[in-house]
C-alpha cells in the first residue's frame, strides 16, 4: 500500500469544492433550437449546462445534435483524464502535515491522515467518513475505516493542544480553536479529493470525540460541510446550539450504566430542537464504551438510512 506525505505550509480556510469548466457553446437540439450555455458536467447520458444568467439545468444527449453529442463526449473524456492524472490512487494512504498549526493533544505535529478506498474512481462521487476517538484523539483513518464497507474516503482529525477545556484539561473545550484547527485540514482534503460527495460527509466520535462534535456543531459552517453525525458517549456537558443542522441526520448512543447518560440525552434534545433527524440508542448493560454491537448499529444506520436518504439508492 503506497503512502504519500504532503506538507502544507500555508493553511487556507476556504473549502475547495471545485470549479466549473470555462467551455461555452451554442447547443442545438434535434428541432434546430439553439441555446448558448457553458458545459459544466456530464452524467446519466445528459449534459449539465449553465446559461449566461447563471441558471443550471440538464440537456439529455438524445435530444442534441450529433455534433453536440460528440463535443460533450470528448469534453467528458478529457475531464476524466485530467481527474485521473491529478487524483489520488486507489488504496493510497495520504498524510497532510501542517507545520504552521499548533501541536495536537498528544504533543505531535499537526497532521491529517486519509485512506483512499481500493475501488476509488475519480470520476464518481465518493463519500467521506471521519471518526474522532476518545482520550487524546488521533489523526489516523483506522476508526473511520472500521465503520464503512471500503467505499468511503476515511480520515482522522486530531484535537489541538490549545483547544483543551480549561476546567478539565483532558477534554476538548475551546471549540472555536478546534474548528479553526480542522478547517485547513478539510480544505486540503477537499482539494486533493475533489469528487467528495457533498451529500455524504459523515463525522462521528466516541467520548472526547463526541464532545468535540457537540461543541463544534455550534460553530459556523461545520454543519454545512458535514451531512450526518454520530455521537457515542459524548457531548451534552457544555452549552451548545446546533443552529445550522436542520434536516441533517444524527445518531446518539450512550451506555445505560454510564455517568455520561444524562449528557447524551441532552444531545438528543439539542438535536431534536435543531430539527435534525435523530436516532437514539441507549445501550443496555453498558458503561462508557463503544462495543462492537453498537458499531454495527452505526454501520446499519449509515447504509440503511443515511445513504438511501442522500442518494435515493
Amino acid at each position: 500500500m503506497k503512502k504519500i506525505r504532503v506538507r502544507i505550509f500555508v493553511p487556507t480556510f476556504l473549502f475547495l469544492l471545485g470549479a466549473g469548466s470555462l467551455t461555452a457553446r451554442t447547443f442545438t437540439d434535434l428541432k434546430g433550437r439553439r441555446l448558448e450555455a457553458e458545459l459544466i458536467g456530464v452524467s446519466n447520458d445528459a449534459a449539465k449546462v449553465r446559461r449566461p444568467d447563471g441558471v443550471e439545468f440538464t440537456l439529455p444527449l438524445a435530444t442534441l445534435s450529433e455534433a453536440d453529442c460528440e463535443f460533450v463526449r470528448k469534453w467528458d473524456e478529457e475531464r476524466r483524464a485530467r481527474l485521473a492524472e491529478k487524483a489520488p490512487k486507489p488504496g493510497e494512504t495520504l498524510t497532510f502535515d501542517f507545520p504552521d498549526l499548533p501541536k495536537d493533544f498528544r504533543g505531535q505535529p499537526a497532521a491529517c491522515k486519509v485512506q483512499i478506498p481500493a475501488g476509488y474512481d475519480p470520476a464518481k462521487p465518493v463519500g467521506l467518513m471521519i471518526f474522532l476517538p476518545g482520550g487524546e484523539g488521533g489523526s489516523g483513518p483506522g476508526g473511520a475505516s472500521r465503520l464503512t464497507k471500503e467505499d468511503f474516503v476515511c480520515a482522522g482529525l486530531p484535537y489541538p493542544e490549545d483547544g483543551r477545556n480549561p476546567a478539565q484539561n483532558n477534554m476538548v473545550g475551546d471549540f472555536d480553536k478546534v474548528w479553526k484547527y480542522w478547517q485547513p485540514m478539510l480544505a486540503k482534503l477537499s482539494e486533493t479529493v475533489p469528487n467528495l460527495d457533498p451529500r455524504l460527509r459523515v463525522i462521528g466520535g466516541f467520548s472526547n470525540g463526541g464532545h468535540a462534535i457537540d461543541g463544534v456543531l455550534g460553530e459556523a459552517n461545520f454543519a454545512k460541510f458535514f451531512t450526518a453525525f454520530f455521537l457515542i458517549e459524548g457531548g451534552g456537558a457544555l452549552p451548545s446550539r446546533y443552529s445550522e443542522a436542520r434536516g441533517k441526520h444524527c445518531y446518539v448512543a450512550w451506555g445505560e450504566k454510564s455517568s455520561a447518560a444524562l449528557n447524551s440525552e441532552e444531545v438528543v434534545r439539542r438535536a431534536k430542537r435543531a430539527g435534525m433527524i435523530v436516532v437514539q440508542s441507549p445501550m443496555a448493560d453498558t458503561g462508557h464504551a463503544f462495543p462492537e454491537s453498537e458499531r454495527q448499529k452505526v454501520i446499519d444506520w449509515l447504509y440503511k438510512t443515511v445513504i438511501p436518504a442522500a442518494t435515493g439508492k
